[in-house]
C-alpha cells in the first residue's frame, strides 16, 4: 500500500514506516557506510568538532559496534533513529544515525549520522559531553 507521507508529501510504503530490527538496521548501516552512502550534515560536523571525535572514530563505531537500544521515531524528519555504540580506547562513543526513508534500501540505503557523544569517563580526560574534565 502506498500513501502520501503526512509531513513531507513523500510516498512511503507501510513496511518503511516500521523500524528495522536492531540487527537488520546494523547490517544496513554497515553496508551503506562501507559503500559511502552517507549524508554528513552540518549539525553532525559541529558535534564532531565540539565533542572531539573524528570520522575514523565514527568508522570504528559503525564497523565494530552494536545497536543495543530500540529505535526512536523522529517526528520532524519522519524517520527512525538508531544508536550505534562501541568502545574506543577505553571509552564508549555512541553515534546516532537515521536511515533515509525516502531512499530505497536496495541496492543500498542512505545513512545520515545525526550526532555522536562519549558515554562515561576515561583516563584520557573526556567526559560524557566530550569536553575536557574540569571544564
Amino acid at each position: 500500500m502506498r500513501r502520501e507521507h503526512p509531513r513531507q508529501g513523500a510516498k512511503t510504503t507501510e513496511s518503511q514506516e516500521q523500524p528495522l530490527s536492531r540487527d537488520a538496521a546494523l547490517v544496513e548501516v554497515k553496508r551503506a557506510f562501507i559503500a559511502g552512502r552517507l549524508r554528513i550534515i552540518p549539525h553532525f560536523r559541529r558535534r564532531m568538532e565540539d565533542r572531539r571525535f573524528s570520522m575514523p572514530d565514527v568508522e570504528r563505531v559503525i564497523l565494530s559496534g552494536g545497536i543495543y537500544d530500540h529505535p526512536e521515531y523522529c517526528m520532524s524528519n519522519c524517520n527512525w533513529k538508531y544508536r550505534v555504540r562501541a568502545p574506543l580506547d577505553g571509552i564508549v562513543l555512541e553515534v546516532v544515525v537515521a536511515i533515509d526513508h525516502e531512499q530505497a534500501y536496495e541496492p543500498l540505503p542512505l545513512v545520515i549520522p545525526i550526532t555522536g557523544y562519549w558515554v562515561g569517563e576515561a583516563d584520557h580526560g573526556k567526559r560524557i559531553d566530550g569536553k575536557e574534565k574540569g571544564h
